[in-house]
């Protein structure tokens, strides 16, 4: 348990405003700058490899709509 006004306390106390603030459209350009641009971990659209025939999602595109999503 975190003691009442430390420093934890109000770290999480912001990122829980800020997470539950901010509109999910802002959330996935940032997790796109930081998940494709900066460290280019995850594709940053698409739900397969250009040049898939069918529908076989990969899961490597699903994760950045599914922490959007799931974020709030």
């Amino acid at each position: 348990v975190l003691p009442p006004g430390g420093r934890a306390d109000r770290l999480v106390s912001a990122s829980m405003v800020l997470s539950l603030a901010a509109p999910p459209f802002l959330i996935g350009l940032l997790l796109i700058r930081l998940f494709t641009e900066q460290w280019g971990v995850l594709p940053a659209s698409g739900i397969a490899p250009p040049g898939t025939i069918g529908f076989r999602p990969e899961p490597r595109h699903l994760v950045l709509p599914t922490l959007v999503v799931a974020f709030g």
